[in-house]
């Protein structure tokens, strides 16, 4: 094989097994009419499972790269057979790692775009604490000596951004809040309805829980009258995993209740990990949910926490901010306007918070 893959890299073995072939083609290591490999040499040369070539010829097919023939094998096709329409560099910075959001918006994205004929490389960043940004740029300066039209870079960093417009026009996700170019989720926001909601039912006293860059969103709270108390998780020094941010969040909740008799009004919890965690400990302390305490939560859409009672959130649409992403990452590569964003956002009434009038 005219390359390796890595068992401890960010990408997957199938990425990574057809961005090797996708170079080798490219140089010139393969040349059109050429039969690659079997799928069963490819495995046994690389170590890897049958599956993993499988998925990676898939990808070459996709991108009209190879032509997968029966009795003959993939084959390489000819720079005149190729129909993309342009070729795009995705860069997810590890602040998105596991998520469910960003991985059914990038899921989308991926479909979009090769549904309207475009090919994608994709990279996700390493997270590199030495680092003095948290990631490292080396891969991905590398991967920009290719050509592409535009980049696409999922949760970056200014460095990140400043060093893919050295090269490419940019969209970023959620990206500087000053960002002309900047896509944002709402992720992380609370729901000025929200509040507005709370005040209409008379609520003043609310447990906000979410992550530890959320102090703004509590100081806009309590700027509006709230009496706010702020259970954070630093996701990069309590947590590695979303399976830990629900265990955290079920900790705290549980400390949190176990030590103060004094119930709050209204718990709003920011992110549906953290709300899996926190309602099995209310759960737990027998908390009793509306009766005692209020619940509103954040979830995504198909992914709500399940509970006794039907709860009050506000459901976020990953399908159809990917479906958009994609939309405006085209019109960056074909010099248009960014198209106007569809509602991302959708509050859903539930028994959890009964008192809280439409508006």
């Amino acid at each position: 094989m005219p390359f390796a893959v890595d068992r401890n890299g960010c990408n997957s073995l199938s990425d990574q097994v057809a961005e090797g072939f996708r170079k080798a083609i490219r140089s010139g290591h393969y040349r059109p009419g050429d039969v690659l490999p079997s799928r069963t040499e490819i495995a046994r040369a690389l170590g890897i499972s049958v599956r993993i070539p499988r998925e990676a010829m898939a990808i070459l097919a996709a991108e009209n790269l190879i032509r997968p023939r029966r009795g003959v094998g993939c084959s390489v096709m000819a720079a005149r057979e190729t129909l993309w329409n342009g070729r795009f560099f995705i860069v997810e910075r590890h602040a998105s790692d596991g998520s469910y959001f960003f991985g059914t918006m990038m899921s989308e994205v991926r479909k979009r775009l090769s549904n309207a004929r475009f090919l994608y490389s994709y990279l996700s960043t390493s997270r590199k604490p030495t680092h003095r940004h948290g990631h490292d740029a080396n891969p991905i300066k590398e991967a920009l000596l290719d050509k592409y039209d535009a980049a696409l870079a999922i949760c970056p960093d200014e460095p990140l951004t400043r060093l893919l417009r050295k090269k490419l026009p940019t969209i970023t996700v959620d990206g500087a809040p000053s960002d002309a170019d900047a896509i944002h989720s709402c992720g992380g926001k609370v729901p000025r309805e929200m509040l507005e909601r709370c005040q209409a039912a008379g609520i003043s006293n609310i447990l906000y829980v979410d992550i530890n860059n959320s102090e703004d969103e509590a100081r806009k709270m309590r700027r509006r009258g709230f009496k706010v108390e702020h259970l954070k998780i630093c996701r990069q020094r309590h947590v590695q995993s979303l399976e830990e941010l629900e265990r955290k969040s079920f900790e705290l909740c549980v400390e949190r209740f176990a030590r103060q008799h004094r119930r709050p009004e209204l718990i709003y919890f920011g992110d549906d990990y953290l709300a899996r965690g926190g309602l099995t400990a209310l759960l737990a302390q027998h908390v009793s949910v509306p009766d005692e305490v209020k619940v509103v939560t954040m979830s995504n859409k198909g992914f709500a926490p399940a509970f006794p009672v039907t709860l009050a959130r506000y459901e976020y649409d990953p399908v159809a901010f990917g479906a958009y992403v994609a939309d405006c990452l085209i019109a960056k590569r074909e010099g248009r306007a960014k198209p106007e964003p569809p509602e991302f956002r959708q509050y859903i009434p539930g028994d959890s918070f009964p008192d809280a009038p439409m508006i």
